[in-house]
């Protein structure tokens, strides 16, 4: 997984990450910065479609704890 910067995610950028994918349906996952809290959220949306369900929301300190995070969903919702 390509982390973006602290800089970047400071300066409004989202990091999005694909976690599993099949015909139907996708989950995916984003970090980013707001009022200096990261936030973790995933979502699984139906392909082709706007509908989608959050599944997760989590808000960290420090973009370690954010990434550590983002890297465990990545293995706990395949």
């Amino acid at each position: 997984m390509n982390n973006i910067s602290a800089y970047a995610l400071a300066c409004g950028s989202v990091q999005s990450v694909i976690i599993s994918e099949d015909h139907l349906f996708q989950v995916y996952g984003e970090l980013y910065k707001e009022h200096n809290t990261y936030h973790v959220r995933a979502f699984k949306r139906v392909k082709h479609s706007s509908s989608s369900q959050r599944l997760v929301w989590e808000s960290f300190d420090t973009v370690k704890e954010a990434r550590k995070f983002l890297a465990s969903l990545k293995k706990d919702l395949k």
